[in-house]
């Protein structure tokens, strides 16, 4: 169990990794390329001069002015200024991510030009505000909202995921002893569910964003990727890896997901065989010089449907895998070439003569 502690809470750092690698994105300089998408400015003008035009607008001029940045490249927490000629990048924080094209050329050219030259940005704020005018609304106002919707989902669901990561630890720890051995899994398996479903949302908001305006020169980001990772990350911490092969879980300890719900059954078990006693002692079990071949033993079987009572315990062959302490024998035997597992619930101070 101690190991399947170690395993969750391994991944779970790997998950949680990757969500605020994801939530970063653009936030400065040196996360610009975990971004969402980016966007050839100067096509995104040449696009909409072209929009405009076919819904019955004049031709503007200040579209594409050398003041403008090369990319504009938009993170989940900013949006990014490249400009390639010197190298230089600007980054701006917005949580989550706009798409108000008019608010990202104005916020651009403060922070490139700064307030003496307000004229100058006044006049190709004016140029480019013309021009969406002259747009149909529904090509870019309907996308702008929605795609404020689905980002600001994928953010909070990549949050919730994250805080999930971070409390995964604490849970595997509080639910060890759990009835079930599935339920220290539970908690990773929601972060990896949400944070596919974080991923699915960034994936169409790009649909509805200035990238698919100008699809031909924007280009996806990693920071899609890094998501999707971390989701793949947090399902082999549920045990997905280990059910490929029954070595796999063999090594790993890892329950599979699927397998049949158990049952249990008391019985009192009569050890003629002396395979309890052969079993017990492999297990390091201090045994009493009383017990002999008349020894019965109260065993409390939790097993697979299949069932095992009194009878098929007796005849089964017994091998012991593990002994955890004086409460629990772990136990595993093999019938008709299927392998069951079956946990035994021992009680030393109490073995009934007959």
């Amino acid at each position: 169990m101690a190991f399947s502690r170690l395993w969750i809470t391994s991944f779970a750092v790997l998950g949680l990794t990757a969500n605020i690698v994801f939530l970063i994105g653009c936030i400065s300089p040196a996360t610009r390329d975990i971004a969402l998408y980016r966007v050839n400015v100067t096509s995104l003008a040449d696009e909409l001069q072209r929009l405009a035009m076919d819904d019955g607008g004049n031709k503007t001029v200040l579209l594409r002015p050398p003041e403008l940045a090369t990319y504009w490249y938009w993170g989940m927490s900013g949006i990014c200024d490249n400009f390639e000629m010197t190298g230089e990048t600007r980054c701006r924080w917005a949580f989550s991510p706009t798409q108000n094209l008019i608010s990202i050329l104005e916020e651009s050219l403060r922070d490139r030009l700064g307030n003496d030259q307000e004229q100058r940005t006044n006049a190709i704020v004016a140029s480019w505000n013309s021009t969406l005018n002259n747009i149909n609304p529904a090509r870019l106002a309907a996308k702008e909202a929605k795609f404020a919707a689905q980002s600001k989902a994928s953010a909070a669901l990549a949050i919730l995921a994250s805080v999930l990561d971070a409390a995964t630890p604490l849970l595997a720890l509080c639910l060890q002893h759990a009835s079930h051995k599935r339920v220290p899994y539970l908690a990773p398996c929601g972060s990896a569910l949400m944070a596919l479903a974080a991923g699915t949302l960034a994936v169409l908001s790009m649909r509805d964003s200035v990238h698919s305006i100008v699809d031909s020169s924007g280009r996806g980001g990693p920071a899609i990727i890094i998501l999707f990772v971390g989701a793949a990350i947090r399902v082999l911490s549920c045990g997905a890896a280990g059910r490929s092969s029954s070595r796999g879980n063999k090594h790993t300890g890892l329950p599979e997901f699927g397998e049949p719900e158990w049952r249990c059954i008391d019985f009192t078990y009569d050890d003629r065989p002396l395979q309890m006693l052969q079993m017990l002692g492999n297990a390091g079990v201090s045994m009493s010089p009383q017990w002999s071949v008349r020894t019965r033993y109260h065993l409390e079987v939790k097993s697979t449907p299949v069932g095992c009572d009194a009878k098929r315990f007796g005849t089964a062959a017994i091998t012991p895998s593990a002994f955890h302490g004086e409460a629990t024998v772990d136990l595993r035997r093999l019938e008709r070439m299927e392998t069951l597992s079956s946990e035994v619930g021992y009680r030393e101070s109490s073995p009934m003569r007959s």
